[in-house]
């Protein structure tokens, strides 16, 4: 009897999905046209959007350490203005446009380039002088136009990839910080630069060659819908609470109220006509109220803090945690190049690509590790028995397209159960993306989030500690010109 009732149940479910087709229908169409509509003016704005490529000059004799550039991230924080209306999603659309901040390798060269939207460029410009004012800040132009747009190039070869973390966000990398003697040292001579590693390593790099170092940043915002990362210092939060054993009880859905409320009347039904009898219970309410008394009448009971039974390390964590989430953040894609024409290209360089980023690694925080959805290889296939060629041919090209750019990897959706590669998988991804974009690409990137701390570690102008041969810096200093210099 309970089959053919439960199976009447579903057979009247179906029905009521089926003739109520002209309810639901309407509202799934009303919001993939409201998303499409978002990603167009999204589109449209960031393509409207112009852009300056600035070189900065190193002077010799700088003696500033990453803390300086710390607080120049710290301003290029200033100029995103999230979202709060409805008009700032789908009508006056505000974006969350992004920095680039690149060190280019040539030649035995050390260049550092900030690439920003061109109404920017006077905020960067005055939070770097504030800093730096010896140093000279110029329109460049694009040094990624000397290589072929595309691959396989008769002359160039490429070799490239982004990196991921390789635990949560919350988790801070090795920053400036812990280097002492780059803090405390008087003498330049004894100081250690996180850079000095990549100094010497674009040091040795034959004409011909190239490193292209990139750092894609934006803002993170307060915790909204644009993007994922903007609650990475939440999260950071209830990762501290978890390790320090204080873990928070999951809130209650919204209508959690109502099935308590529901579960109380199903549950005081028996009881309810015998209470009505009585003048009072012995808590002095009746019905519902006795229970509410009761519950209100219980102690919590708390469990006692494990920070007490924590070793010295896992309280370093902990601590090492709660610091990055106090500063601000940036949501972040790194990338590494090699180019080389063919006959100079050095496989050697690619491990290189690789000491760079493990110098930041720790064993017990965070470190880096290859995003390998970016890496510019051949694809395995059928444990490994077959290998795609131009799976590697298209993401080499993919990532040189968005590293001109200044933009993460994106990617289509497989339409159909086939190799990505190939020919009819790209066809029909590449007709559904134009009839729903924001459905069907997909980011092969993988968004890191790195505070001002980190970030300056990372990117910052060497002082006089990097003495690499081949870093041009500037012979002779900019100077105001003397107050009694005549005009005429």
């Amino acid at each position: 009897m309970d089959s053919i009732n439960l199976s009447n149940l579903s057979a009247q479910i179906v029905l009521l999905i089926l003739r109520g087709w002209w309810i639901y229908t309407p509202l799934i169409i009303l919001y993939f046209a409201a998303e499409a509509w978002r990603y167009y003016l999204y589109e449209k704005k960031r393509l409207s959007t112009q852009w300056a490529l600035l070189e900065i000059k190193i002077p010799r004799g700088l003696m500033k350490t990453p803390e300086a550039m710390e607080r120049v991230f710290a301003g290029l924080h200033g100029p995103y203005d999230p979202p709060k209306e409805f008009k700032d999603v789908y009508l006056d659309v505000k974006i969350r446009l992004n920095y680039s901040f690149e060190i280019v390798g040539q030649g035995g060269d050390m260049r550092f380039y900030i690439y920003a939207p061109r109404s920017w460029r006077n905020i960067v410009e005055a939070q770097i002088y504030a800093q730096f004012p010896d140093v000279m800040i110029s329109e460049a132009e694009d040094y990624t136009k000397s290589f072929p747009e595309k691959f396989p190039s008769d002359e160039y070869d490429m070799w490239g990839l982004e990196m991921q973390f390789m635990k949560e966000d919350a988790y801070p990398i090795l920053t400036y910080t812990e280097y002492k003697s780059l803090l405390e040292a008087k003498l330049e001579e004894v100081k250690v630069d996180p850079l000095s590693a990549l100094a010497e390593s674009f040091a040795t790099l034959k004409p011909g060659e190239q490193i292209w170092y990139q750092i894609l940043a934006r803002p993170c915002g307060p915790p909204g819908r644009t993007s994922a990362k903007d609650t990475w210092q939440e999260d950071g939060l209830k990762l501290v609470d978890k390790l320090a054993g204080r873990e928070k009880p999951k809130a209650k859905p919204w209508w959690g109220p109502v099935t308590d409320v529901v579960g109380a009347l199903i549950e005081e039904i028996p009881e309810h006509a015998a209470e009505l009898v009585k003048p009072l219970s012995s808590s002095g309410e009746r019905g519902l109220g006795r229970l509410s008394a009761a519950s209100e009448k219980k102690e919590e009971r708390k469990e006692p803090s494990l920070m007490l039974h924590r070793t010295p390390g896992e309280r370093t964590i902990i601590e090492a945690i709660e610091k990055k989430i106090s500063k601000l953040g940036f949501e972040c894609v790194v990338r590494l190049v090699y180019l080389a024409r063919k006959d100079v290209f050095d496989h050697s360089n690619i491990g290189t690509l690789f000491a760079i980023m493990r110098q930041f690694n720790t064993q017990h925080l965070n470190g880096f590790r290859l995003n390998s959805a970016t890496m510019t290889r051949k694809k395995s296939y059928f444990w490994g028995f077959y290998e795609s060629a131009k799976w590697g041919l298209n993401t080499k090209n993919s990532l040189l397209y968005f590293y001109r750019k200044r933009s993460p990897f994106w990617d289509f959706k497989k339409a159909i159960p086939l190799p990505k590669a190939s020919q009819i998988s790209m066809t029909l991804s590449r007709f559904f993306y134009r009839l729903f974009p924001n459905q069907i690409e997909y980011m092969r990137s993988r968004p890191l989030v790195l505070n001002i701390e980190e970030l300056a570690t990372m990117f910052h102008f060497p002082g006089e500690t990097v003495g690499s041969p081949t870093m041009p810096r500037m012979q002779a200093k900019l100077g105001e010109p003397p107050i009694d210099l005549p005009l005429a």
